[in-house]
C-alpha cells in the first residue's frame, strides 16, 4: 500500500504490519543488538568512560554489603572489582536471570556475588543492611524512580555509600551524540539485518521514561537529610545541555534531631 507523503511531496509505501508487531520486532532487535554498540567501539569508549568514574567514586576496600543495580550480568561490578574486593557479599539486582556469574564465585572477580531477581520499587533486604550502592544506565529506565529511590535508601545503613550516575538525558551533548553514534549505529546493523523499518528514535523515546532534570529532583527531596555531592562529565560546568553525565554521591544519615544530623 503506498500512501502520499505531504510534507515531503512524494509517495512512500506503508508497511502492511501492524504497529504491535513492529514496536515488538524493535525491541526485540534493539535486544539483540544493544551490546554490539555499547561494548564495541565508539560506544565501548562512553560506556568505558562512565564506568571508570563511578569506579574512581567507589573508595578502596569498601566492605561489608555492595549491591549493583540493574546487574543482568554483574557488568559493573566486574569494572570496580578493585574496589570492593573486601566486600562480604556483592548483589545484582535485575527483573531478569543473569545470564552468568550466578556461582557463589565468579572466575573473573573472585568476589561472593549473588543474583538478586527482584524489583528495585520492592527490594528483598531488611532495613539498613546495605553498604554501598551503585548502577550504570538505570533510573531514566524506570516507571516509577521515585519509589525506587526511596526503596534504596531504606535498605541502605546509616554512614552507607550511594553513587548513582546520572545521565543528562535529553541535553544537548547527549543528543548529539545520539545522532552522531547511536542512532548511525543502529540503522546501520538495522539494515545489514534487513529491518529498514528500524527508527532509532522510536526506540530512544520508549526506553528514556525519566529526564535529568525531574530525576536529580528527586534525588534532592529523597535524600534532603543525608550528605550529597556531585560531579559534572566530561565538563564540569553548570549548564546540563554541555555535559554528558552526573555523578551523585550519597552518604545516608541518621536525623537524630530536628536540626542535626549524624552520617557516621
Amino acid at each position: 500500500m503506498f500512501v502520499e507523503s505531504a510534507s515531503k511531496g512524494r509517495f512512500e509505501m506503508k508497511s502492511q504490519e501492524s504497529s504491535r508487531d513492529l514496536i515488538s520486532r524493535h525491541f526485540d532487535f534493539y535486544e539483540c543488538s544493544y551490546s554490539r554498540f555499547y561494548y564495541e567501539g565508539v560506544g565501548k569508549c562512553g560506556s568505558n568512560f562512565y564506568q571508570r568514574r563511578i569506579r574512581a567514586a567507589i573508595p578502596p576496600d569498601s566492605s561489608g554489603i555492595v549491591l549493583e543495580l540493574g546487574s543482568r550480568n554483574f557488568e559493573l561490578t566486574k569494572v570496580v572489582s578493585s574496589r570492593i574486593n573486601t566486600a562480604h557479599l556483592v548483589l545484582g539486582l535485575d527483573l531478569q536471570a543473569p545470564q552468568y556469574g550466578t556461582e557463589n564465585r565468579d572466575s573473573h572477580t573472585e568476589l561472593p556475588l549473588r543474583a538478586l531477581m527482584a524489583n528495585v520499587e520492592n527490594i528483598p533486604l531488611a532495613n539498613s543492611t546495605v553498604d554501598l550502592v551503585f548502577h550504570g544506565c538505570f533510573l531514566h529506565h524506570l516507571e516509577r524512580p521515585l519509589n525506587a529511590l526511596l526503596e534504596i535508601r531504606r535498605v541502605m545503613r546509616v554512614g552507607g555509600l550511594i553513587i548513582y550516575y546520572l545521565p543528562c538525558h535529553p541535553g544537548l551533548l547527549i543528543r548529539l551524540w545520539q545522532r552522531l553514534f547511536t542512532q548511525r549505529h543502529l540503522t546501520r546493523v538495522a539494515r545489514e539485518s534487513n529491518f529498514p523499518e528500524f527508527r532509532p528514535q522510536f526506540i530512544e523515546a520508549a526506553i528514556h521514561k525519566g529526564n535529568y532534570l525531574g530525576i536529580r529532583e528527586l534525588i534532592r527531596m529523597v535524600h534532603r537529610n543525608d550528605e550529597v555531592k556531585s560531579s559534572s562529565f566530561p565538563f564540569r560546568i553548570p549548564s546540563w545541555n554541555l555535559k554528558a553525565f552526573d555523578l551523585v554521591v550519597v552518604r545516608k544519615c541518621d536525623v537524630v534531631a530536628a536540626d542535626t544530623k549524624s552520617c557516621s
